[in-house]
């Protein structure tokens, strides 16, 4: 990359060859995808290893692949130049060669999820046919490709809009590793995304602490102990920082114009509240009383008033929280007499305010998603 704006330290993580799986994350535009493609590319070139590319959404993959591919900056390099590089369906091909295939989540969960029933055959449409033939095909490829076939990228494995909750995300993921790749050993796992959010479910799974340190720099975990399996390394993890060149491209960029000197972070991803301490229960809670579940008619936390306090909890709910009143976010609107406005803006303004402490992480990220407006205290 050079003196490139996304010259950064994400190149790093392929440095530690003992770590099978490798995430990058960082502010939209700060330079996650370029060494992905960089290091795919290498591995083609010099070893002839293949990919398989994964998104969340059938439309994320045939958006994708409908335009070029490769990042542009990184095919102008030298180094690749002189090759045709081109796409076709769910495939991805270098001088007439498949290199690698794409595929959805939500369309390999629809066809790999579930046995169908016995002398049963649905009745599919010819869309559902072809994706269900582009599935079989880059199976196929794989198991003829077995020790060739070698990383598995995942690319926004937290999207811009989700349109499956995180723990789908993952698990689908995981079934898709556990149904192609099997007892491999030698495959490498990518993942490239946006986090601003002090909980995510993948990097839990990968064993790191919630809530996440997102500072800037590179972290690692290991395996969790387990009898007759040592602890091995398990994930590194680089959370980028824009170097100088990009922070300036930014300033100067029309949305860096128009979000100079505010708070709002447009290349969040989510529910993102500027200048709220958030507080975790550390001890025993005060003597407290359930007042709401608080849902957006998915997700649902529960939310307690101190007894003793001017103080609020928000937890998991459980069987014991009798509520008097399961609030719905997406029923709260001026027509609907049942559910007062007020009630949600008291609701935001005691979040803000820091008057609220959470049971874990993974709660206080619920609970922002199930706030109906983004705002920051000022």
């Amino acid at each position: 990359m050079g003196n490139s704006i996304y010259e950064s330290q994400a190149r790093k993580v392929f440095d530690y060859n003992q770590f099978r799986i490798k995430i990058l994350t960082g502010v939209r535009g700060a330079g996650k995808t370029y060494p992905v493609h960089e290091h795919i590319l290498n591995k083609y070139f010099k070893k002839g290893e293949y990919f398989v590319l994964v998104r969340e959404t059938q439309e994320e993959v045939d958006n994708m692949l409908a335009g070029a591919f490769w990042d542009s900056y990184l095919l102008d390099d030298k180094k690749y130049k002189g090759h045709q590089y081109t796409t076709m369906g769910n495939k991805v091909i270098i001088d007439g060669i498949i290199v690698g295939y794409a595929v959805a989540l939500s369309t390999y969960g629809k066809f790999r999820g579930a046995v169908s029933p016995v002398g049963q055959r649905a009745v599919k449409s010819r869309r559902e046919q072809e994706l269900e033939e582009q599935i079989e095909e880059m199976e196929e490829f794989v198991k003829n490709n077995i020790e060739k076939t070698t990383t598995a990228f995942f690319d926004e494995f937290i999207p811009l809009t989700p349109k499956m909750s995180d723990d789908k995300r993952y698990h689908g993921f995981l079934h898709f590793l556990e149904t192609v790749f099997r007892f491999r050993r030698n495959c490498m796992v990518i993942l490239c995304g946006n986090i601003t959010k002090p909980y995510d479910i993948f990097l839990e799974n990968f064993n790191f602490k919630q809530p996440l340190d997102i500072s800037y720099g590179i972290k690692k975990s290991y395996t969790i102990y387990k009898p007759s399996y040592p602890i091995k390394p398990l994930a590194v993890w680089c959370h980028i920082k824009p170097n100088p060149k990009w922070l300036a491209a930014r300033e100067e960029s029309i949305v860096g114009m128009i979000t100079r000197g505010k708070e709002e972070d447009m290349f969040s991803t989510g529910n993102a509240y500027v200048n709220t301490d958030v507080r975790y229960i550390t001890g025993k809670p005060d003597k407290r009383k359930a007042m709401y579940n608080l849902s957006d008619g998915e997700r649902r936390v529960t939310f307690w008033k101190s007894l003793e306090r001017n103080k609020y909890y928000i937890t998991e709910p459980t069987r014991n929280n009798y509520t008097t009143y399961v609030f719905d976010i997406k029923l709260c609107r001026p027509d609907n007499r049942l559910i007062l406005k007020s009630l949600e803006t008291a609701i935001v303004e005691i979040f803000e305010s820091g008057l609220i402490e959470f049971e874990n992480a993974k709660v206080f990220d619920t609970f922002v998603n199930i706030l109906p407006t983004k705002r920051s205290k000022k």
